[in-house]
C-alpha cells in the first residue's frame, strides 16, 4: 500500500514537473495564413472591391486573440464612391502577429483590368487616306487605365510632312447600338468614367458593375461599335493643329467597328476624318487584323 502511495505521489510530481516545463517553453511558431478566396484575384475597373481577406490559425492562441493587418487600402486606389480607380498589378500583404509576438506574411496578387482590355494587342495595319493610299504598318491598341470601355490606338494617321512622320493617337469608346446611351443624344450625361458603356435604363454605372471579370469580358463583342469623339492634338514639331472626328451613318452609328466571328475578333476598322489647322478633312479608313 505504502509503495502504490509513494508511485502516485512520484507520478504526480513527474506531471506537475512536465506541466511546468512545458508552460516555460517559448512560443517561437508563427500563424498560418489561408486565404478566403484564390490567392490571385482579377477584378473590373470602376467596380467595388471589398478585401477578401483570410483566416489564420495558430498553434496555440485562438483565431480571436491573433492580430491581422493589410495594406488593402494603401496598395489599392478607390475612387470616392468606393470603386476601383487606376488598372494594373498589385500585392496585398496581409501579415498576422499571435500573442507571443510571432509573425506570418502572405500576399494575395490582384490584377485590376480595363474591360476593353479585351482588344488590347499588336496589329498588322492597312491605311487608306485621302491622299495617301494603301499604307500598311504596324500598331498596338491599349486599354485606358482609368476609363472603362476606353480605347487608344497608339499610332494612327500615319502620314509625312517635310519628311517628319505624323503619328496621332486616336481614342475611342466602346460602344454598342442596344446597350449603350444614345450618342446622338446630346443632352446625355456620361460619367467619364466609363464613358458610352453606360445603359440607356442605368445611365449612372456601367452595364458591367459588379459582374465577374471573366463574364464581362465574355460579353465585350456585344459592343461592336467604336465612338471616336472629336479630339485634337498638337504638332509641335510643324506648329499645327489635328482635329480628329469619328463618321458616323446616316442613323447616327458610328462607321468605326469591329468584327468577331464567334467571340474571336478578326478585325478593327476605324474610320474618320482628320483637318490640319484650315485645310479640308482628309478622310481615312484603317484596317486592324490582329498580329
Amino acid at each position: 500500500m505504502k509503495l502504490l502511495r509513494n508511485l502516485l505521489i512520484t507520478l504526480a510530481l513527474l506531471g506537475v514537473a512536465i506541466a511546468f516545463s512545458s508552460c516555460g517553453e517559448d512560443d517561437t511558431t508563427p500563424p498560418t495564413i489561408y486565404f478566403t478566396q484564390s490567392q490571385d484575384t482579377t477584378v473590373l475597373l470602376q467596380t467595388l472591391f471589398d478585401d477578401p481577406g483570410v483566416y489564420v490559425e495558430d498553434n496555440k492562441d485562438l483565431n480571436a486573440e491573433i492580430e491581422v493587418e493589410s495594406d488593402f487600402t494603401d496598395e489599392l486606389s478607390f475612387n470616392i464612391d468606393s470603386t476601383l480607380r487606376v488598372t494594373g498589378d498589385y500585392e496585398i500583404t496581409y501579415t498576422a502577429t499571435d500573442l507571443a509576438g510571432n509573425e506570418a506574411d502572405a500576399i494575395r496578387y490582384v490584377s485590376v483590368i480595363n474591360v476593353a482590355s479585351a482588344i488590347a494587342g499588336s496589329y498588322d495595319v492597312t491605311a487608306v487616306y485621302e491622299d495617301i493610299p494603301d499604307k500598311n504598318f504596324t500598331s498596338s491598341v491599349s486599354a485606358d487605365a482609368r476609363h472603362s470601355g476606353k480605347v487608344r490606338f497608339t499610332k494612327s494617321y500615319l502620314h509625312t510632312i517635310e519628311e517628319d512622320n505624323i503619328y496621332l493617337k486616336i481614342e475611342a469608346w466602346l460602344y454598342s447600338e442596344d446597350h449603350s446611351i444614345d450618342i446622338t443624344n446630346t443632352s446625355a450625361e456620361v460619367n467619364e468614367s466609363f464613358g458610352w458603356m453606360a445603359t440607356p435604363d442605368n445611365p449612372d454605372e456601367p452595364f458591367f458593375f459588379n459582374m465577374d471579370a471573366e463574364t464581362a469580358l465574355s460579353l465585350m463583342p456585344r459592343y461592336t461599335y467604336l465612338h471616336i469623339h472629336t479630339q485634337v492634338f498638337a504638332d509641335t514639331v510643324n506648329e499645327s493643329d489635328y482635329t480628329i472626328r469619328g463618321r458616323r451613318d446616316d442613323n447616327g452609328l458610328p462607321l468605326s467597328h469591329i468584327t468577331y466571328v464567334g467571340d474571336q475578333l478578326t478585325e478593327i476598322v476605324i474610320i474618320g476624318t482628320v483637318t490640319r489647322g484650315g485645310a479640308a478633312p482628309d478622310s481615312f479608313t484603317e484596317t486592324y487584323v490582329p498580329r
